[in-house]
């Protein structure tokens, strides 16, 4: 759908029940927040952490078009990238601006190997690195995440490690138009999950129950 078609389907489904207005703007922002929304329910319960789930083919088919895979980046002595790094290299990935949702994974490339880089809880991490059978080794290298950096260990000379990551959707707007960057086959869902947050605004319980009616 083009975002007019969204708002066209959003109209239908809120007259049913009365008559229900929203400013253009109003209806950009519940379609936005339905699409975050769409992605959270889709990818939580499937998360180990953040970082090495598994997508079945028919999740990945619903978020694919949000997920990118940055160039290599050096890794620094210390083992620490900084979220802005990681974002600006995400910018480049996406041709856009919009922040990262979920790390997805991290690849760790020494010595023309590449390996996967397992997460670890922050709450276990130095319990983890303290512990000569289970820290981080090059052939099984950890990572961790926190509000700053994306902390490697370990982190040799010439190391370097590059993420595959989830960006946030584009800003749903009507004017001026900037469409849904989820998949085709989800717009009709995340309509229906924007009136459902509609229906939350004006306290409607009779549109989110007839909402709820067409999308069983």
């Amino acid at each position: 759908m083009t975002v007019a078609e969204m708002h066209e389907y959003f109209d239908l489904l809120t007259d049913k029940v009365g008559d229900p207005y929203f400013l253009e703007t109003e209806k950009d922002t519940f379609l936005t927040n339905a699409a975050l929304q769409f992605i959270r329910d889709y990818l939580l319960p499937r998360t180990q952490g953040v970082s090495n789930f598994e997508f079945d083919q028919l999740s990945y088919s619903n978020v694919d078009t949000l997920v990118f895979e940055t160039a290599s980046l050096g890794l620094p002595g210390d083992g620490k990238i900084s979220n802005a790094t990681i974002q600006t290299a995400l910018n480049t990935a996406s041709g856009s601006t919009e922040p990262y949702m979920f790390l997805v994974n991290a690849s760790y490339i020494n010595g023309g190997q590449t390996v996967p880089i397992k997460y670890a809880r922050q709450n276990e991490w130095y319990m983890t690195e303290t512990n000569v059978f289970k820290k981080g080794t090059t052939s099984q290298p950890r990572y961790k995440q926190d509000g700053v950096n994306v902390t490697i260990t370990p982190s040799p000379s010439g190391t370097s490690v590059k993420f595959t990551l989830i960006k946030q959707p584009k800003t749903i707007t009507l004017s001026p138009p900037v469409n849904c960057d989820l998949p085709a086959e989800t717009h009709k869902k995340v309509v229906e999950m924007a009136v459902e947050l509609a229906s939350i605004s004006l306290r409607d319980i009779d549109l989110y129950q007839t909402n709820a009616k067409n999308t069983d």
